[in-house]
């Protein structure tokens, strides 16, 4: 119990300092689109829709998550250095979450921790709170805090070195690297099929059938390798888990009913909503929803178990779709 409440001390310092950070960034940012009063008449018309007195402040940092991740039209250009801003919110409000709730029934790796301590300084730093930044870094399980920094001492003048003999031969190093590097992304790419393995097979044909893919926390999944495997990196393939959040890139995510049947023509006829992600609240057994990617894949999953915020175990089918776009 000690290491997982050392964890959550953690992860708590690090919201704190993140509210720090953002409070003030939020503030300016919708002062000069709205006004000084901005917080006041958000209050004012947030207590009218929900028809009780409703008070956000700039302590929250649920509150502060949520402008980031809803006015794209404030904070997108203002936190242009991020690939994603809302997302990036949006992961940090499901871990916010996932602590206030689940504590209990929830353990963090330290792995686990370092990850969303990271996500945490990265937007820091974006918001241009790096010294802020630092202090959520510091942290992270096992990273050495950094030493202060001394004066450096006035150095003696010292007679110049003799000119170092070259080394024989450089071009030709260059060119051996160059080819190791060569060799082993081809060797990678070349284990690794892509829409080009399948060109004779017929379109809606099941490329796989797998009951237990387990997905950790930090990996990625791409639907057309076989089999299935889990890849270490939170980002990338077809299907990622990072946070207690599924995600895609260049990925068509449609939830669907339990009741429809398990097959190419229900993901072929489930066009929307579409979505790119699906938040932790609804990663959880028996959600079902189909993937369709740009690289001519069409897959089914459903969420069998697993652990939030850890892993998740899906089940998926995978079939040959449409030719991607040229």
């Amino acid at each position: 119990m000690g290491r997982k409440r050392n964890e959550r001390e953690r992860i708590d310092t690090g919201l704190r300092y993140l509210t720090e950070g953002l409070a003030p960034f939020v503030d300016r940012h919708m002062t000069a689109r709205h006004g000084p009063d901005w917080l006041a008449e958000w209050n004012r018309r947030d207590s009218e829709k929900a028809g009780y007195a409703k008070t956000s402040t700039l302590a929250d940092p649920q509150f502060l998550l949520k402008m980031i991740r809803n006015r794209r039209d404030v904070f997108g250009s203002a936190l242009s250095g991020l690939r994603n801003p809302s997302d990036l919110a949006q992961e940090l409000l499901d871990l916010r979450n996932l602590i206030n709730h689940d504590y209990l029934q929830t353990t963090y790796a330290p792995g686990e921790a370092a990850r969303a301590l990271e996500k945490m300084a990265e937007l820091l730093r974006a918001a241009g709170a790096a010294d802020k930044a630092q202090l959520v870094l510091d942290q992270v399980p096992g990273r050495p805090t950094p030493a202060p920094r001394r004066k450096a001492k006035a150095r003696r003048r010292q007679a110049p070195k003799p000119p170092e003999r070259r080394r024989r031969f450089p071009g030709v190093l260059a060119l051996a690297a160059a080819g190791a590097v060569a060799i082993t992304v081809g060797l990678v790419a070349a284990n690794r099929p892509g829409a080009d393995s399948f060109a004779d097979v017929k379109v809606g044909a099941q490329l796989g059938d797998y009951p237990a893919v387990t997905l950790r926390d930090g990996y990625h999944l791409s639907l057309l390798d076989e089999p299935a495997t889990p890849r270490r990196g939170p980002s990338g393939g077809d299907l990622a888990y990072s946070g207690g959040v599924l995600s895609g890139r260049d990925t068509r995510i449609v939830l669907i009913g339990p009741r429809r049947p398990a097959t190419y023509a229900t993901c072929r006829a489930a066009a929307r909503p579409a979505h790119t992600r699906i938040t932790a609240k609804y990663v959880v057994p028996g959600t079902r929803f189909c993937v369709t990617t740009s690289r001519g894949a069409v897959g089914l999953v459903r969420v069998t178990g697993g652990h939030r915020g850890r892993n998740v175990v899906l089940a998926l089918k995978v079939w040959k779709g449409p030719q991607p776009a040229a």
